[in-house]
C-alpha cells in the first residue's frame, strides 16, 4: 500500500474503535480466536480419526497408539484407555462438539461484526451531517450538494462493504496460523515448503493492493461524478420534459452510471485474474507438496491425507484473503474522500455557540446596517484570487421595531444576499450590522433565529403531509403546534381554501417537494409554516410573486396586523404590498439609491 492508503487504513482501525468500543472490538477478537482454536482441534481430531477408521482393501482400524494421537496429552490418554470402537466414538462426539461450538463462535462473530459496521455506517454519516450543520452557509453555498450525497450514499456504502472484508482479514489469519501449527507438528519440512510459496504470494497480494487503491480512487471520482449527473437530471426533469430533451439528459446520466459500472468491471475483472492465478499456483503446489511427501519424505498415508486436506483448506482461505486485501484497498479511497469532507466543512466551522438572553420573547428588534459590504469570492477553493463580486457595497439602512420594509432593486442587486446577511447566513465583510445595538455575530445571530420567521425565493416543501410541512420548522417548545394554531396561521396566509380542498385535510401527502400543489399554493404553505414560528422578525423573499390578487391582499392584511409586533422586511415589486410599507428602499448596485 502508499503512504496514502496506509494513513487511510490507520484511520479505518481507529474509527472502528471509536465506533465498536474498545470492549466490542475486544470481543470480536476473542470469537475470532476461539473460532480458530476450534478449527485447529477439530482439524488435530482428524488425524486419530483416519487411524482407526477400516480403509478398504487395508489394516484393521489400529487402536490410538502415540503415533496416531493428536498432540494433546490428557486427550491421547483418555482416548487410548477406550477400546477402539468407544474410542472412535470418543472422537467423533469430540469433533462433532467442536464443530458446534465453531459454529456458535462464528456466529456471534458474525453478528458483532455486523453491529460494528452498522455503527461505524452511522458515525460516518453523523460526523459528515453535523459538519455540514455547523458550516456556515458560505461554505456550504460552494459544496456540490450531488457530491455530499454521493458520499453520504454510495461511499459510506462502500466503506460498509470494504470494512466487512476487513474483519474477515484476522479471523482468516488465526484460522491460518492455527492450521498451520497443526501442519507443523505433522511435517514441519512441507509446512516451510509451503509458508515459502505463500510468502511470494503474499509479495502479489501486497502489489495488487497497490493497484486497487489506484482504482479506487478512481471509482470515487466516478461516483462522484455520476452522482451530479443524477441529481441534475432528476432537478431538471419536469423543465427537461417541457422542452422535449429529457433523452439527451437522461442519456448524459446513464453514460456516467455506466462509467461507474465500467469501473467497478475492470477492478472486478483485475480481482478474478489474481484470484485465478493463485489457484493455479496453488494447485500445482499442493500436487508437488503430495509428490514430495509421499516418494520422498515418506510421510504416512493418514498424516499425508491430512496434510493435503489442510493445504487443500489453506488455499481458498488465501483466495479469500486476497480478494479481501484488494476490496479493502479499492474501498479506501472512499474513505478518504469522506474524511476529507467532513475536515474541509468542520475547518469552516466556528466555536460552539452560546446563545445570549434576549431582552423579551416579545420584542421586535431594531436593526441598523452601516457601511455595510459584502462579496462573493470567485473560487472558494481560492479565495485569494481576484475575480470575486462585490453584493453589498457600503450600505446604510434602519429597520424600525415593529415596522415593514419593502425592499425593491432590479435583478441582482443583491436584495436576497440582504436576506441572508440580516439572518446571519453571511457575515459581512466589511462595516456593522446591530440588532437593538448589539453587533450581529454568530452567538446574536443564533439566538434571533428561533424568533424570526422567513420565506424565501425558493420554495422547499418535503414528501411529507401538509401538517408535517408546516411543521416543519416549528419548535413545540415555543409555538403553539395544535389545529387552532396552524388554522390560525393557514387563514393568515390565504391556504384555507386548499386546505378545504384536500382529501384527507391537514394530513394529506403532499408528494415529493410538494408536486400536489400549484407554485402559488407552495408559496403560501412556506408563508403559513413562516408564521406559525409566532415571529418577532419576519423576512420575506418576493412572497407574492405566484400569487393570485385576492391572495396577495390576504397576505398585505396579515403584514398589517403584525405592525408593532413584528419587525418585517420584504423584499417585492407587487404595488399592493409597497402600500403597506411604513418605507420602500431601492437597492441598486449594492447600495441603497432612493428611499419612499
Amino acid at each position: 500500500m502508499t503512504m496514502t492508503s496506509g494513513a487511510a487504513f490507520r484511520d479505518l482501525i481507529r474509527r472502528m474503535v471509536r465506533a465498536g468500543g474498545r470492549r466490542r472490538v475486544a470481543k470480536l477478537a476473542g470469537l475470532q480466536l476461539g473460532a480458530a482454536v476450534s478449527e485447529s482441534l477439530g482439524l488435530a481430531m482428524l488425524l486419530p480419526l483416519l487411524r482407526m477408521i477400516q480403509l478398504p482393501g487395508g489394516d484393521a482400524p489400529a487402536e490410538l497408539g502415540e503415533s496416531a494421537g493428536t498432540g494433546i496429552g490428557p486427550l491421547d490418554q483418555l482416548i487410548g484407555a477406550l477400546d477402539p470402537a468407544a474410542g472412535l466414538i470418543a472422537v467423533l462426539l469430540i469433533f462433532v462438539i467442536l464443530t458446534v461450538i465453531r459454529g456458535l463462535l462464528l456466529y456471534g462473530r458474525e453478528v458483532h461484526s455486523f453491529h460494528l459496521t452498522v455503527d461505524l455506517a452511522a458515525q460516518l454519516r453523523a460526523d459528515l451531517f453535523g459538519a455540514a450543520a455547523r458550516a456556515p452557509w458560505r461554505v456550504l453555498a460552494s459544496e456540490p450538494r450531488g457530491h455530499l450525497l454521493g458520499l453520504l450514499t454510495t461511499e459510506v456504502d462502500r466503506i460498509v462493504t470494504g470494512t466487512v472484508m476487513l474483519l474477515r482479514l484476522p479471523a482468516l489469519g488465526v484460522m491460518a496460523v492455527a492450521q498451520i501449527t497443526v501442519a507443523a507438528l505433522i511435517s514441519p519440512t512441507l509446512t516451510l515448503a509451503a509458508l515459502a510459496i505463500g510468502g511470494l504470494s503474499g509479495v502479489a497480494v501486497r502489489r495488487r493492493s497497490r493497484s486497487s487503491f489506484a482504482q479506487g480512487t478512481r471509482q470515487t471520482g466516478l461516483h462522484a461524478a455520476a452522482s451530479r449527473e443524477v441529481r441534475d437530471f432528476l432537478d431538471g426533469l419536469k423543465p427537461a420534459k417541457g422542452q422535449g430533451v429529457e433523452a439527451r439528459h437522461a442519456a448524459v446520466s446513464a453514460t456516467a452510471l455506466r462509467e461507474t459500472g465500467l469501473g467497478m468491471l475492470s477492478f472486478i475483472r483485475a480481482s478474478a485474474n489474481a484470484r485465478l492465478m493463485m489457484q493455479v499456483v496453488g494447485v500445482i503446489a499442493l500436487s508437488g507438496l503430495v509428490v514430495v511427501g509421499a516418494l520422498i519424505l515418506k510421510v504416512p498415508g493418514p498424516e499425508l491425507i491430512l496434510l493435503a486436506v489442510i493445504c487443500g483448506r489453506l488455499l481458498p482461505m488465501a483466495q479469500e484473503f486476497q480478494q479481501s486485501a484488494q476490496r479493502v484497498a479499492h474501498m479506501l479511497p472512499a474513505l478518504v474522500a469522506v474524511n476529507a469532507a467532513a475536515a474541509r466543512l468542520a475547518r469552516q466551522a466556528g466555536p460552539a455557540v452560546v446563545r445570549p438572553a434576549l431582552p423579551a420573547a416579545d420584542h421586535p428588534p431594531e436593526i441598523r446596517l452601516e457601511g455595510v459590504r459584502l462579496s462573493h469570492p470567485g473560487d472558494p477553493s481560492a479565495p485569494e484570487t481576484s475575480g470575486s463580486q462585490t453584493v453589498l457595497d457600503g450600505v446604510d439602512a434602519s429597520f424600525r421595531a415593529g415596522s415593514v420594509t419593502a425592499i425593491i432593486g432590479p435583478s441582482g442587486a443583491g436584495k436576497t444576499t440582504l436576506i441572508d446577511l440580516l439572518l446571519g447566513l453571511l457575515p459581512p465583510d466589511d462595516g456593522t450590522v446591530t440588532f437593538d445595538g448589539r453587533p450581529l455575530d454568530e452567538a446574536l445571530a443564533a439566538a434571533w433565529r428561533p424568533r424570526a420567521g422567513w420565506v424565501p425565493q425558493e420554495t422547499f416543501l418535503t414528501d411529507a403531509s401538509l401538517r408535517q410541512n408546516l411543521l416543519w420548522s416549528a419548535d413545540p417548545e415555543r409555538h403553539a403546534t395544535d389545529d387552532a394554531a396552524l388554522m390560525m396561521a393557514i387563514d393568515a396566509a390565504g391556504l384555507a381554501p386548499v386546505v378545504a380542498g384536500l382529501p384527507d385535510g391537514l394530513d394529506t401527502p403532499l408528494g415529493d417537494r410538494g408536486s400536489r400543489l400549484s407554485g402559488g399554493e407552495r408559496q403560501r404553505v412556506t408563508i403559513a409554516r413562516a408564521l406559525i414560528r409566532q415571529p418577532r422578525l419576519l423576512l420575506l423573499d418576493e412572497p407574492s410573486s405566484a400569487l393570485d390578487a385576492e391572495t396577495e391582499q390576504r397576505l398585505c392584511a396579515t403584514l398589517a396586523r403584525l405592525k408593532g409586533r413584528t419587525t418585517v422586511v420584504v423584499i417585492t415589486h407587487r404595488p399592493a404590498i409597497l402600500e403597506v410599507a411604513d418605507q420602500v428602499l431601492r437597492l441598486e448596485d449594492g447600495r441603497f439609491v432612493t428611499e419612499a
